[in-house]
């Protein structure tokens, strides 16, 4: 009588490493998607950055869930090689006990089998997470995006309301203000906006105003008004020029920076608004 196929320790690997690897390159793609969303979610304010924490929080869960995962692939991977060792020995023991062994074999490839596919329904549920995450991810950054402007528009509108009341900037009188200065001209192929303009017989003052003021905004906006300002508005290309960099917030050394380039630096709140003039620099 011929003995029935027999499952080869190499035909066992071969199943493990191939589902394996499978699964690895899934969760490693998964994983890659799930991290270059949550990289684009920007904290734009403490509001924000409290609710960003939370998607951390998220994908936190999402690695450990990635990494028990892995812990119990690697587990099946060592239940593998100890029993494909276990059936070797048996059978260079004795052949009688083939039978013993080849039904052993059955209930171990089915037990692979079976915790195979709990993996796969462990990935499902994983991937179903990691969807999950990417859209609340997705939908907090439409709300921040939305915030950010909210919180912007605010700070302009306090700054321009103190500068309306005082006419005054550095010591300096002006006699006109306005803003939302855009210009787009077409055949300079050069486009600007100024938030709020100051003006008096021989100087101008710009205001460029957020809600948070962040590392660089102050180099920005040097090299914005030093090659676009009067290119774009002619009118004024023999006025003095005044910087003021105003937000309701300051990051790093935004203020050292803003001081460095001889830019007014202004505080707002809703309380007050506070001027900070000592290293103006006239350009």
């Amino acid at each position: 009588m011929n003995n029935p196929k027999e499952l080869t320790y190499e035909m066992v690997m071969q199943m493990f490493v191939t589902s394996s690897e499978k699964l690895d390159a899934d969760l490693k793609k998964s994983r890659e998607e799930a991290e270059k969303r949550n990289a684009e979610a920007e904290k734009r304010s403490a509001e924000a950055e409290k609710r960003s924490a939370e998607a951390e929080k998220r994908s936190a869960e999402f690695d450990k869930q990635l990494k028990e995962l892995k812990d119990s692939l690697q587990r099946t991977g060592e239940f593998v090689d100890k029993t494909a060792l276990s059936i070797q020995n048996m059978r260079e023991e004795n052949t009688a006990t083939f039978q013993r062994t080849s039904d052993f074999v059955d209930k171990t490839t089915l037990s692979i089998q079976n915790m195979r596919e709990e993996n796969t329904a462990t990935f499902q549920r994983t991937s179903d997470f990691v969807d999950k995450t990417t859209l609340s991810i997705q939908n907090m950054r439409e709300e921040l995006g939305g915030m950010g402007k909210s919180n912007g528009e605010m700070a302009e509108e306090l700054l321009y309301n103190s500068l309306e009341r005082n006419r005054s900037l550095g010591g300096i009188e002006f006699y006109d203000i306005d803003r939302n200065w855009d210009r787009n001209n077409k055949q300079l192929k050069m486009h600007a906006e100024f938030d709020i303009v100051l003006v008096n017989g021989d100087t101008v003052a710009l205001i460029e105003a957020k809600h948070r003021v962040r590392n660089g905004d102050a180099d920005k906006f040097v090299n914005k008004v030093t090659t676009k300002f009067k290119k774009l508005y002619p009118k004024y290309a023999d006025y003095k020029i005044l910087l003021g960099i105003g937000g309701m917030s300051f990051e790093g050394k935004s203020i050292e920076e803003a001081k460095e380039q001889g830019i007014i630096v202004i505080k707002v709140s809703t309380e007050k608004v506070e001027y900070f003039a000592e290293e103006m620099k006239v350009y």
